[in-house]
């Protein structure tokens, strides 16, 4: 499932060590977890997962090193941050 109950796009977490490519297979993303830093990582993660940087609460959705924010859904998984 791509979104969660409350229409958020849902977020599977992988270590981007091996090739997984964007979609992972319950239909939700992919995406690298990472702490933002000042080097420009980009939207895009070389496995093909989404770059993302956790953070406590509503944000912007783009971090500063250029990955997006994402936020814990209150059951053990993540979603995108949107403000």
């Amino acid at each position: 499932m791509t979104y969660n109950i409350n229409g958020k796009l849902k977020l599977t977490i992988v270590s981007g060590a091996a090739i997984t490519g964007l979609y992972a297979a319950d239909g939700s993303f992919n995406a690298v977890s990472t702490s933002e830093n000042t080097t420009l990582k980009g939207y895009q993660h070389p496995c093909g997962a989404v770059w993302t940087t956790t953070t406590s609460g509503p944000t912007n959705h783009q971090a500063k090193d250029g990955s997006r924010h994402c936020v814990s859904d209150g059951s053990g998984g993540f979603v995108l941050a949107f403000p």
